[in-house]
């Protein structure tokens, strides 16, 4: 405790250079930690779509229509893809909020509503824990009360129970028919985005055709048996979709996911590099001034030597200054991520999407800050080492 003192004494003595270097390194490790965020994001994203997919992403077709696609020709369209041998399914979902003015949402007072068309569950399935899942009747139905599955926390919070009604704020009443497990989740866009929007204040409705379909959406999906089957399935609806001059784009899903992966990657890999360079001159620019200062202090050495100090007792002070003034860079850096990236994303409810502040990111920051100490410590050590009485007694402080 008494060295530690000391130390925080020498330093504030030389406060103005103790801060400068004290900034250099906060930077550095700033725009480390910014761009280990975005990396972490990168892994993130080359993992979490797959391990949230029932249905492998090479049997999956995403297709995107042009907002002047009219409705007529997409039921053609439609009809045609599910009758070709090999598809299992061809739909969408969407996300709406609603408001129950009689019910709590969350904590801006709504709930979502995830509609499915029939077969979305063979991409994402939807673990229930009460009652029953969306069956295919409950599509088929169209009319009446609209027979849904709702979040665990709107369920519980509000005391709902297995065949409860409720209403919206257009007065559309809904009959729950299944409660999801917590923390259940569902794609917010498109698939290939990564985002995923909680479900534990919503409610998952099947989607019917005379109320939802009014008009054509951006994103499709088309469940296939065999992967084997795409080129010729997506060649099949390609060339019926240019016979009946309607406007679509279609990508097999893993070769979506993987395109994003390489354009992220190409676009920072640059970032990277100058990272590390930054890195490498903060870690030398460091030890060069920590060694120059060292000559302007053999006064102060050749007095402490001659109270009685050890050459092991110097180094200890001297390497204590390097190591309090990093660790403290290291803490404000940290502080700073933290307050610009923070520890997750949270926005309407929609989950984390790699970019966030993890235990991961921050053990490789203070490994970076170790490095670049490390110069410093070498060489203060080695001169240390060499300091003899007689050459540091009429130095200057």
């Amino acid at each position: 405790m008494r060295e530690l003192k000391e130390i925080i004494k020498s330093l504030w003595k030389r406060k103005l250079s103790s801060l400068l270097l004290c900034i250099q390194i906060v930077v550095s490790l700033f725009i480390f930690i910014l761009i280990a965020c975005v990396f972490q994001q990168i892994v993130y994203l080359r993992d979490i779509v797959p391990s949230n997919l029932d249905t492998k992403e090479d049997s999956i077709i995403h297709m995107m229509f042009a907002e002047s696609t009219s409705m007529k020709s997409f039921s053609k369209l439609s009809d045609y893809i599910n009758s070709i041998d090999g598809v299992q399914t061809f739909n969408n979902f969407r996300t709406k909020y609603l408001e129950f003015p009689e019910l709590d949402g969350d904590e801006n007072g709504e709930v979502n509503k995830v509609c499915l068309g029939q077969g979305m569950e063979l991409i994402k399935h939807l673990d229930i824990i009460e009652g029953r899942p969306l069956e295919d009747k409950d599509y088929e139905q169209q009319k009446g009360n609209k027979p849904v599955v709702v979040g665990y926390q709107f369920y519980t919070n509000n005391g709902l129970s297995i065949g409860s009604e409720i209403k919206d704020q257009s007065d559309t009443v809904y009959e729950i028919v299944g409660v999801l497990k917590e923390g259940s989740n569902w794609f917010f866009q498109s698939i290939s985005d990564a985002l995923f929007q909680s479900l534990d204040y919503a409610i998952v409705a099947p989607t019917w055709n005379q109320e939802e379909e009014m008009e054509v959406a951006l994103h499709y999906y088309c469940v296939i048996e065999d992967p084997r089957l795409a080129d010729q399935i997506q060649s099949n609806i390609k060339t019926y979709a240019s016979e009946h001059k309607i406007s679509m784009e279609s990508e097999m899903l893993q070769t979506e996911l993987q395109e994003n992966l390489t354009k992220m990657m190409d676009k920072n890999i640059k970032w990277l590099v100058f990272c590390g360079f930054f890195i490498f001159a903060t870690s030398i620019g460091t030890a060069t001034v920590i060694l120059s200062a060292l000559y302007t202090r053999k006064r102060e050495i050749g007095i402490r030597i001659a109270l009685g100090y050890s050459i092991a007792k110097l180094k200890r002070l001297f390497v204590g200054q390097i190591s309090v003034i990093t660790l403290l860079a290291f803490i404000i850096a940290t502080i700073l991520s933290y307050i610009i990236i923070g520890p997750y994303n949270s926005v309407i409810n929609i989950e984390n999407t790699g970019m966030y502040m993890s235990c991961e990111v921050l053990a490789a920051a203070f490994f970076i800050a170790v490095i670049i100490s490390i110069p410093t410590t070498v060489a203060l050590l080695y001169k240390l080492n060499r300091i003899q009485p007689r050459e540091v007694i009429g130095g200057r402080e």
